[in-house]
């Protein structure tokens, strides 16, 4: 589906199905007045059919054959005053996915009209695109009969002469949610397909071609014997699939250019290892990976928007499977940092190979700031369900700056504090630390504070658990399985990077 940006006037306009958004309780736009003349939609107002409720919808076919417009959609986006990107993000994307199931080829939609009162008119327009690009996704890998969809088109109208502002924020959103799409490809692929090899494989095809500023090195076990990274070695030795540690370089080519690293969880299958978990939905581990699916839906199309900001992307990939050579409880492994663990839990295993990668990007990169996604913790679904992530830090402009860039892009988290008590929790009585307290207490902070152990108090780093928010069992919104969460917010984060972090 290609998602263009067009400037014809109203009445030159042709189209099988014209989309125009309502608030609820008004009528048309004054600018879009013209519309009642073939589809009386006044009547169809004053007569309660059609009250503008969000995401509401409702069809109208023209009373002349002479009209370019076949059927005029309303779209219902609530109060105006309660009008927010959370409305943007659901209207359109269960928009998006009621036309792909319509037989229309190419379809048209009004921006909506917006006031000072409400957000920008650019950040709507990132959404709004973002959105009508994800609502398109299906994953169609594994079926014999693959469905198709008769949608080759969606032109965005934003009246006959559109700001340049608002042309480039809905390419901006286009591309982001293309992005978001690799990520919840990746995400849903199961681990047969997705291992640690192929993650490798598809950082390394972001790389080909002569205009691609990115760089990647992918490490195996025998480079990571060697550099010392025991905490991947260790996850992973239980299992016949080699772990990988995958680093990508994006260089804007700037001088002084501000730098963030950013690391993804990537356990392409996590059974538990020894500490074997329940069986039931244990085929949803697939999904435990989505950290690292974060980072490559983020490089995927990194060389499009080009930011002005040198990020660098690491990804620790290993299977966590029980074994007769797998790790076991009681054992002590040393990380790269140097930091002795005594295991308690082998389920606690993407502590262990996150210290690592946060240790060599800090190393190998000296960023200015550093934040990782994981589905660490089945305490953070406890806390925060599947509505929001975690963030936890070493630095409050940090977490703040990742906060706010959450609430911008939809990816929305909330900061969870790391105190010293919490710090306490997870010290070992024979070694440095312990990976897991085996306590119910405050899950996700302790997870945090582990992983705090790898990072220099010089360098800001943020922690972002997605546990809840990676994928959800049921429809939230118009999104289920996997989400893609983090590409947006990554993206949101380096726009507003050098300005707000500096502060």
């Amino acid at each position: 589906m290609e998602l263009v940006i067009k400037k014809d006037a109203l009445n030159k306009l042709k189209t099988e199905l014209y989309v125009v958004c309502l608030y609820k309780g008004e009528g048309l736009p004054a600018e879009l007045a013209g519309l009642d003349q073939y589809f009386d939609v006044a009547r169809v107002l004053k007569a309660g059919d059609f009250c503008g409720k969000t995401s509401e919808r409702f069809m109208l076919y023209p009373n002349d054959s002479k009209a370019g417009i076949q059927r005029l959609l309303l779209l219902g986006l609530g109060d105006r005053e309660r009008f927010a990107l959370k409305t943007v993000t659901t209207a359109f994307g269960g928009l998006s996915i009621w036309l792909k199931n319509q037989h229309y080829k190419a379809v048209a939609i009004e921006m909506p009209e917006l006031d000072e009162q409400g957000p920008e008119a650019v950040s709507v327009a990132v959404t709004m695109a973002r959105s009508l690009r994800t609502g398109n996704w299906e994953f169609e890998h594994y079926r014999s009969k693959p469905k198709t969809s008769s949608l080759k088109t969606i032109v965005v109208r934003a009246g006959e002469k559109p700001a340049k502002e608002l042309v480039a924020a809905l390419k901006r959103g286009d591309t982001i949610g293309r992005g978001v799409n690799v990520a919840r490809d990746l995400g849903t692929h199961p681990g047969n397909t997705a291992t640690p090899e192929y993650l490798a494989k598809t950082a390394l095809s972001f790389a080909s071609g002569k205009t691609s500023k990115i760089k990647v090195k992918v490490m195996g076990e025998a480079q990571l014997k060697k550099m010392g990274a025991g905490g991947i070695l260790a996850v992973g030795q239980g299992s016949a699939q080699e772990s990988k540690l995958i680093a990508l370089e994006y260089r804007c080519g700037k001088r002084n250019a501000r730098k963030l690293a950013v690391i993804g969880k990537g356990i392409t299958f996590d059974s538990g290892g020894i500490s074997l978990k329940p069986g039931a939905k244990m085929e949803d581990m697939k999904y435990d990976m989505c950290g690292a699916a974060a980072v490559l839906g983020v490089f995927s199309v990194i060389n499009e928007i080009q930011p002005d900001v040198d990020v660098f992307g690491v990804i620790p990939a290993a299977e966590n499977l029980p074994d007769g050579t797998s790790y076991k409880p009681g054992d002590i492994i040393e990380l790269l940092c140097g930091k002795k663990v005594e295991i308690i839990n082998t389920d606690a295993e993407g502590r262990l190979l996150l210290c690592d990668a946060l240790t060599y990007a800090e190393r190998t990169y000296k960023p200015d700031a550093m934040m990782d996604f994981a589905t660490l913790t089945g305490a953070v679904l406890i806390a925060l369900g599947h509505v929001m992530s975690a963030v936890v830090g070493n630095d409050p402009g940090m977490v703040e700056a990742v906060v706010e860039a959450g609430a911008s892009s939809g990816d929305t988290c909330w900061p969870l504090p790391m105190s010293e008590e919490y710090r306490d929790m997870i010290k070992s009585r024979i070694a440095d630390i312990c990976n897991s307290t085996n306590d119910r207490q405050a899950g996700t902070i302790t997870a945090g504070a582990f992983l705090n152990e790898a990072v220099s108090e010089e360098t800001p780093w943020a922690h972002v658990d997605i546990a809840g928010t990676a994928w959800v069992p049921k429809k939230s919104g118009y999104v289920t399985g996997a989400t893609g969460v983090g590409v947006h917010m990554v993206y949101d984060l380096l726009e507003n990077f050098a300005a707000n972090f500096a502060e």
